[in-house]
C-alpha cells in the first residue's frame, strides 16, 4: 500500500540520517523533480532566484494522505524522486502553508544539509 511505502521510506531516510550524523528533531524534509538535482545542490532550490521552497515536517513525511506537504509522496511522482533536508533553524515561514523562505541574511542554500535519489520502494 502507499501508506507502507512511504512510511518504510521515511523509517529509511530518518536512519540514514542519524548514521550519517546528521539528523536532528527540527529537519525539513523536500521532495522535488531529481532531474533538477544539480540546481538544488547549487542554489537550494530548483532554479537560480527561487527564494521560497515547499517542505514537510518529520511527522508529515510520510503523510500518504496529503501529497503537497509530503516529501516522500511528492518525489514518488517524479520519474526521478529527489529529496533535499534543510535546517529548519536557518528557514522561516513562507507565504503559503508548507512553504519556507530564508532566514533574514541567509539564503536557502544556507539551509540545506543534504541531497539524494531514493528509488521507490
Amino acid at each position: 500500500s502507499s501508506a507502507w511505502d512511504t512510511e518504510s521510506q521515511k523509517d529509511l531516510v530518518i536512519e540514514w540520517l542519524k548514521e550519517l550524523g546528521l539528523y536532528k528533531p527540527d529537519l525539513l524534509y523536500r521532495g522535488f523533480d531529481g532531474e533538477k538535482a544539480k540546481a538544488v545542490l547549487e542554489y537550494g532550490t530548483d532554479k537560480k532566484g527561487e527564494n521560497q521552497i515547499w517542505g514537510s515536517a518529520e511527522e508529515d513525511l510520510a503523510d500518504s494522505q496529503a501529497r503537497r506537504q509530503s516529501a516522500i509522496k511528492f518525489a514518488m511522482y517524479q520519474d526521478v524522486p529527489g529529496r533535499a533536508v534543510y535546517d529548519r533553524s536557518k528557514l522561516i515561514d513562507g507565504d503559503e502553508e508548507y512553504s519556507y523562505a530564508a532566514a533574514p541574511g541567509g539564503s536557502i542554500k544556507d539551509a540545506l544539509i543534504i541531497v539524494f535519489e531514493m528509488t521507490n520502494i
